[in-house]
């Protein structure tokens, strides 16, 4: 998994994917190759147990409790279980 430029790649170590996502649902696009991850710092942090922290905002995620990987842009954290091949996405909301 990287976010270059924003954008969210995945891969199973032979396919590379793009992944797109938005209020209505995600789409992956075959790409030739995942970009390495941008050296910026994740505005996310990922703790024990499947907790997000975002600035003073945390939350516990149980379904990410295992993590294997993760990317994050500004506003959305993508993440992957070694226990299937789901993404689970991560947004930040203004409520």
């Amino acid at each position: 998994m990287a976010c270059a430029d924003g954008q969210f790649y995945v891969s199973d170590g032979g396919h590379h994917w793009l992944l797109t996502a938005d209020l209505f649902g995600a789409t992956f696009h075959r790409a030739d190759h995942a970009p390495a991850a941008s050296p910026s710092r994740s505005p996310f942090n990922m703790e024990k147990g499947g907790r997000v922290a975002h600035g003073q905002q945390t939350r516990q995620f149980p379904e990410l409790e295992s993590c294997r990987s993760w990317a994050a842009n500004a506003t959305t954290l993508a993440a992957t279980s070694p226990l299937s091949h789901a993404v689970y996405l991560i947004a930040l909301t203004s409520l």
